[in-house]
């Protein structure tokens, strides 16, 4: 998902983490915990000249049934083994690669 911070009045504390779980119950219709650690973070610019910042998040299903948002073909839960199976751009892939090595069971 992505998304922005809502404008707010004074600090707010956490905004990422806020936003993050604001945005993942909108766009993908799940809900997620508040064990939310950011683990990677990038910048990159669209074809359209749109400066992005990515944040790359681990955070743990609580409920809900995941959608593909607007952009996205499909949703699926996958194991490491499974992204061979799948196609990504190479941004998101590496991100994937990441989470599932900072992943701790």
């Amino acid at each position: 998902p992505g998304g922005k911070a809502e404008q707010t009045k004074g600090n707010v504390w956490n905004i990422l983490e806020k936003t993050l779980k604001r945005e993942v119950e909108e766009e993908v219709g799940i809900i997620i915990n508040d064990n939310i650690k950011l683990i990677a973070n990038n910048t990159f610019i669209r074809t359209g000249g749109q400066h992005v910042i990515a944040l790359v998040f681990i955070c743990y299903w609580v409920s809900g049934i995941a959608r593909p948002c607007e952009d996205t073909e499909d949703v699926a839960w996958i194991t490491e083994e499974d992204l061979r199976f799948y196609e990504f751009s190479p941004n998101v892939e590496e991100y994937i690669k990441h989470g599932f090595k900072n992943i701790k069971i």
